[in-house]
């Protein structure tokens, strides 16, 4: 498939604003008409639920543990309000959580991974 959409002339690619002219074409009898003539649309990702139930533990144990307080790059007392507040429903800090835990999740493992530890004397 992904060499058919390769070979495609970008003619049948895109066309203006409206991409995927090819797959427009070849679905026209069986899709909507509105369907077809709708631009690209994004799907919302529910972080706000996520983090007051299925990551909560993990941000706080995350975003909160021994190696987040060591790399010293968030204020502890800062996330702990972040975490209290949001988990209340006093605010929606969903998305600045989702950001500090993938930072964090990031940092662990492709910067921590390059670091050996505890390394062997040479």
């Amino acid at each position: 498939m992904l060499e058919l959409g390769i070979s495609l002339p970008d003619s049948l690619k895109a066309q203006g604003a409206r991409g995927k002219l090819a797959l427009r074409r070849a679905f026209a009898a069986d899709l909507p008409p509105d369907v077809l003539g709708r631009g690209k649309k994004g799907f919302g990702v529910p972080v706000t639920r996520w983090f007051r139930e299925e990551l909560r533990d993990l941000a706080g144990d995350t975003l909160l543990g021994a190696r987040a307080r060591a790399r010293g790059l968030f204020r502890p007392e800062a996330v702990e309000s972040l975490l209290a507040d949001h988990a209340a429903g006093r605010a929606d800090h969903g998305h600045r959580l989702w950001s500090l835990l993938m930072l964090e999740l990031w940092l662990e493992l492709h910067v921590e991974a390059g670091v050996a530890v505890n390394p062997a004397p040479a």
